[in-house]
C-alpha cells in the first residue's frame, strides 16, 4: 500500500468516520488530542450576560453540564468542533474548561446559548 492510496482512502471516508479513525489512532499510538483553533461563527439570537464592548474578545467557559442532557451537549459540541466522539466526551467532562474565544461579544452569546440550550452551564469571560 503507497502513501497515495493511503491518502485516497482518507479522502473518501465522510467526516464522521474520518473523526472516529483519529480517535482510535490516536488512543491506539498513545497521542494526546490536539487543541482545536477557536472557530468564529454566527449562531442566533443575542443573549445578555456581561455589559462589555462589542469588539473586545471574550472566551466562552464550558463549567458543567447537565448529566441527563449529556448527550445532547456531545451532539452540539461535535457541531460546533471538527472533533470525534471520544475527545467531544473528555472536553464536556473535563470542564471546567475553556471552550472557545470569540472575538465580539454577539458571537460569544450566541455559541453560549446553543451550549445552555444542550444542558452546559457556560460562563463568558473577557
Amino acid at each position: 500500500m503507497t502513501r497515495a492510496d493511503v491518502i485516497a482512502y482518507l479522502e473518501s471516508l465522510d467526516a464522521h468516520a474520518l473523526g472516529d479513525l483519529i480517535d482510535e489512532l490516536q488512543r491506539r499510538l498513545g497521542l494526546p488530542s490536539p487543541q482545536p483553533q477557536p472557530q468564529h461563527m454566527t449562531m442566533g439570537a443575542s443573549l445578555t450576560t456581561m455589559g462589555s464592548p462589542e469588539s473586545d474578545a471574550h472566551t466562552v467557559v464550558l463549567l458543567g453540564f447537565t448529566e441527563s442532557k449529556k448527550i445532547d451537549l456531545l451532539r452540539i459540541v461535535r457541531e460546533l468542533r471538527p472533533i470525534g466522539v471520544l475527545e467531544a466526551k473528555r472536553l464536556v467532562e473535563s470542564a471546567p474548561v475553556t471552550f472557545q474565544e470569540c472575538d465580539a461579544r454577539v458571537e460569544a452569546e450566541q455559541l453560549a446559548r446553543r451550549l445552555r440550550d444542550a444542558g452546559a452551564r457556560v460562563e463568558i469571560r473577557r
